[in-house]
């Protein structure tokens, strides 16, 4: 059983390690050829309801509850903080309880700068799934599934779901 020095140091990596993987996402990607980029699709089952869902996804605070540490807005542009980085991204479609895509800003190509949260309700269970669309080099698509589990871990947490 860990101690509560021995939790406050785990949770202390734990945020520094997640730190340092979305620094490298951003650098590498912000640093790469756009023809060398792979689209990625992950599916999650998150039980949860839609619209509590939802609001995790479309909003500065939902997002800040487990994607970043913080998050700011201006008009359709976000702000996602770690630590004192900062990336910005346009928010380019909200539809209701279904999507919700941001385009990177600091990205020249349009065709992969972009990532997507889609909601899916699978007919023959009824569990919602979160269907992430995200961008990474071929060499890195691994570690960007890894940093999503990382986060989708959060959200977890979060919405009070078991792992």
């Amino acid at each position: 059983m860990l101690s509560k020095r021995g939790c406050k140091y785990k949770y202390f990596f734990i945020l520094t390690g997640k730190l340092f993987l979305f620094r490298y996402y951003f650098y590498i990607a912000s640093h790469s050829h756009p023809e060398m980029r792979l689209r990625f699709e992950i599916e999650y089952t998150l039980n949860t309801p839609t619209r509590v869902l939802f609001d995790r996804l479309s909003t500065s605070e939902g997002l800040a509850e487990w994607f970043a540490d913080n998050v700011t807005v201006d008009g359709d542009i976000y702000t996602f903080w770690w630590d004192k980085t900062g990336a910005r991204a346009r928010l380019i479609y909200v539809r209701e309880n279904k999507s919700v895509r941001f385009d990177w800003l600091d990205f020249a190509d349009t065709e992969t700068n972009f990532f997507e949260f889609r909601l899916i309700i699978h007919e023959l269970t009824g569990d919602t799934a979160l269907m992430i669309t995200d961008h990474a080099d071929e060499d890195e698509v691994e570690d960007a599934k890894d940093l999503w589990d990382t986060q989708i871990s959060s959200l977890k947490k979060v919405l009070g779901l078991t792992e």
